[in-house]
């Protein structure tokens, strides 16, 4: 039953503990630092260590082919939607990247574009780039949904600013006003981010939405594929992404989808509703359509993108044979 996976949000804590970062910092200080291995390819597929040069100077000096993949520029683009100083230490990370790494992967073309548009506002070097939208896991390409008496719909995603989930639980108050008992379920999945506090003050303080809005994390991806079966809707209204995982999914599994009218849901999910992040009223209407519609009402799946195409696309940029351990591994299961 759902019940068993959906639970009302206990209250956050909007304190994460001030020592975590300094722990960390004289943890990675205190190790010995040794010589590079031999190698021929570096490939760094988080963030990590880039905001400082000297890992990816040291490979371009040894010779080394250095691939780095960006997830996206939103703390450049968008440093109001994420943590102080979050914006600086960005800008470094991709401006040593485009410096020193041999070519680039990014996970949407809208990415690519705004990597190009930083480069050249910032007269910086533009390696190659390469586009691999990132794979679908087992789960979202078939299974079962969850079933409940109550209709329901789904957010993915960390509970963070740049989701608009202030603006989503505004309408949801919205809905409680109209249609009392018979307001639909909200499931928030994800854990609570930052820049969050007028979302934690929907969810802790306005009595409307207790018992009506639910949040959830850490489920496992059968679970989670389950959930977004059973909804009526998932909902993607971010001001801005660099892929958006959980949209591509729903799509996958050919789930209704309403989502925010930015480039990359233009991108990766044309089929989807597409709607101005910033229309309130747009999305009221879309929701009470959609509550309206039954749960086995779904649109036609659409090819999930998979991890063997994006390894593809990565071998060849790294020149790879289609027979390397990365291509054998997608492919062989």
């Amino acid at each position: 039953p759902a019940e068993s996976v959906i639970s009302p949000p206990p209250p956050p804590e909007r304190e994460k503990p001030a020592d975590k970062g300094r722990v960390l910092k004289q943890f990675f200080k205190s190790r010995h630092v040794a010589p590079l291995p031999a190698a021929d390819l570096y490939l760094n597929v988080g963030h990590t260590t880039l905001h400082q040069a000297d890992a990816l100077r040291d490979l371009e000096a040894a010779g080394v082919e250095r691939v780095v993949l960006i997830h996206d520029l939103i703390p450049i683009t968008h440093p109001e939607f994420c943590r102080p100083g979050d914006g600086a230490k960005h800008h470094a990370r991709v401006t040593h990247a485009l410096r020193h790494a041999s070519r680039l992967i990014v996970n949407s073309a809208y990415t690519r574009d705004e990597l190009h548009a930083f480069a050249a506002r910032e007269g910086l070097p533009q390696p190659p780039v390469h586009v691999a939208h990132l794979g679908l896991e087992p789960a979202f390409v078939a299974g079962e949904a969850v079933a409940t008496r109550r209709p329901y719909f789904v957010h993915v995603g960390t509970i963070e600013a740049r989701k608009n989930l202030a603006l989503l639980l505004t309408l949801w108050r919205r809905l409680e006003e109209r249609l009392g008992e018979r307001t639909p379920s909200l499931v928030l999945v994800g854990r609570y981010g930052w820049e969050n506090e007028a979302v934690l003050d929907h969810l802790q303080r306005s009595p409307n939405l207790r018992g009506v809005v639910h949040q959830a994390a850490n489920l496992s991806d059968e679970v989670l594929a389950r959930l977004m079966r059973g909804a009526r809707a998932v909902l993607a209204p971010s001001s801005v992404e660099g892929f958006d995982l959980p949209a591509v999914e729903a799509v996958a599994m050919g789930r209704p989808l309403l989502a925010s009218d930015i480039p990359p849901h233009r991108e990766l999910t044309p089929q989807a509703e597409l709607i101005d992040p910033l229309d309130g009223l747009g999305w009221l209407a879309a929701i009470e359509r959609a509550t309206m519609t039954p749960p086995s009402a779904a649109s036609e799946a659409q090819a999930a993108p998979s991890w063997e195409a994006h390894f593809d696309i990565v071998a060849r940029a790294v020149g790879l044979a289609a027979a390397s351990p990365l291509a054998g591994a997608a492919k062989g299961g």
